[in-house]
């Protein structure tokens, strides 16, 4: 009951307005294997994602919609993550930081030169290798609704830390994003991700 209270209060403000404090409380209430449910879906009346990374959750929602389409996504505790076509370009906590920098303008994401950032002294704009491998036909399942999708296979590698990820971003047929799995950095869980659009 009073998941739903919090999820009531808070879809009836609008995303510009949200307290996002509020979120601390919704969190809290997740179990460890929390889903996204129909009726959970249904009450927001805004885009979100639920993150998932080894037994934590959380929603961000939707704070906005840059000129070269990244998505500026905000948490609980005003937590910060940017997306591009599903890809993570910059993830901040209050005990983390990382960024994933292009070189030239984001008109492809396949086409730009990367540079990794940990916001440490030791690992300050690190040359990154990020490679498309290919689209692999899936079946994604959302909200009891099993849906065609692409799933786009990267490999991402940064030689000065010996770091190789292999990550994915699965596209829905009008092309966003709606699932990811990424590792950010060694010292780090990956991050899965649904991503759930109110447009």
């Amino acid at each position: 009951m009073t998941r739903f209270i919090i999820i009531f209060v808070i879809s009836v403000s609008s995303c510009a307005s949200i307290d996002y404090s509020y979120f601390g409380s919704l969190v809290s209430l997740f179990p460890q294997k929390f889903v996204v449910s129909k009726t959970d879906f249904n009450n927001i009346e805004y885009s979100f994602i639920h993150i998932r990374s080894k037994n934590n959750n959380a929603i961000y929602v939707l704070s906005e919609i840059t000129n070269n389409n990244e998505f500026i996504w905000i948490g609980p505790e005003y937590e910060k993550i940017k997306t591009i076509n599903g890809l993570i370009t910059y993830f901040e906590t209050n005990d983390y930081k990382y960024e994933l920098l292009s070189s030239n303008t984001l008109n492809s994401i396949y086409e730009s030169k990367w540079v990794t950032n940990f916001y440490s002294p030791d690992a300050l704009f690190l040359p990154t290798n990020l490679v498309f491998h290919k689209d692999i036909e899936s079946t994604f399942i959302q909200l009891g609704n099993h849906y065609e999708t692409k799933k786009r296979k990267f490999r991402k590698t940064i030689p000065a830390i010996k770091f190789v990820t292999t990550d994915y971003v699965e596209f829905n047929d009008k092309g966003l994003a709606i699932y990811t799995e990424q590792k950010l950095s060694p010292l780090r869980e990956p991050l899965f991700i649904e991503f759930y659009y109110k447009y």
